[in-house]
């Protein structure tokens, strides 16, 4: 009999509880259901292993020195991602030109482009491909506005080995003819060049594939020209440069 009134009592005891939480829910008043307990857990106290969902661990990983041998491996390969492009008209290395290129140091002052062009068919002769590495040193950059929008470069000086690919063109003269008779081959140019470059900046909210444009001109004066120039008068040292025009685009 007593086991039955106490479970009796029990089932009331449940069923009014029930009641209750209904009435109270309805009414708005927080619940036991509703209730949030929280643990304050110090981080030095969970185990090492701990993780969460995604399974990174909570404490950062310390610095190795393998962690940083492979970032400076990794900054020294971001350097030869080429950060500037060109295009020339004329200049001595073809009719036309594209280069990749790139500007270093610590004013930018600078540059290393590689330059592939060609020299289209002319009386009946092929086509032929050049292919030019420059180095060019740009001492100052002047900024014309307080904007900085425009940048004047007054002086760009510098070097390029030319090459030009095709049939008559010889780094070693032929068999056919004397030796020495020819002083120079015809396939390799040395030359030496001087310019000026305006530069526009592009701002910040504009840029989508370049930071900045430049048109530039430079003059030039190959190896051959400026022997060929000294034992003929007749020959004027302006007719021995040669013009380039060109637009420069740096990337980032």
């Amino acid at each position: 009999m007593k086991s039955l009134i106490t479970k009796s009592l029990i089932a009331l005891s449940a069923l009014w509880f029930a009641v209750s939480q209904t009435h109270a829910a309805e009414a708005g008043t927080p619940t036991l259901s509703d209730s949030v307990i929280t643990v304050d857990v110090e981080p030095d106290t969970l185990p090492a292993c701990t993780a969460d969902i995604h399974g990174s661990t909570d404490r950062s990983e310390p610095v190795t020195p393998y962690m940083r041998r492979t970032e400076r491996f990794r900054r020294s390969w971001n350097h030869l991602i080429p950060n500037q492009t060109s295009f020339q008209v004329a200049g001595g290395i073809g009719a036309f030109s594209i280069s990749i290129g790139w500007y270093y140091g610590r004013r930018e002052q600078w540059e290393t482009d590689v330059l592939w062009g060609f020299v289209p068919k002319a009386n009946g002769d092929d086509m032929h491909q050049t292919l030019t590495v420059k180095q060019r040193f740009v001492p100052w950059h002047l900024s014309l506005f307080k904007s900085h929008r425009w940048t004047v470069e007054p002086l760009t000086a510098g070097a390029f080995i030319n090459c030009i690919f095709g049939e008559g063109f010889w780094e070693k003269a032929p068999s056919k003819y004397t030796k020495g008779y020819y002083g120079f081959n015809t396939k390799v140019r040395y030359n030496l060049f001087v310019g000026q470059r305006l530069r526009y900046n592009i701002p910040r909210r504009h840029r989508k594939f370049n930071r900045s444009v430049a048109f530039y001109y430079e003059l030039s004066m190959s190896d051959l020209y400026l022997v060929s120039s000294i034992p003929n008068k007749q020959v004027s040292f302006f007719e021995t440069l040669t013009l380039a025009l060109g637009l420069r685009f740096q990337v980032f």
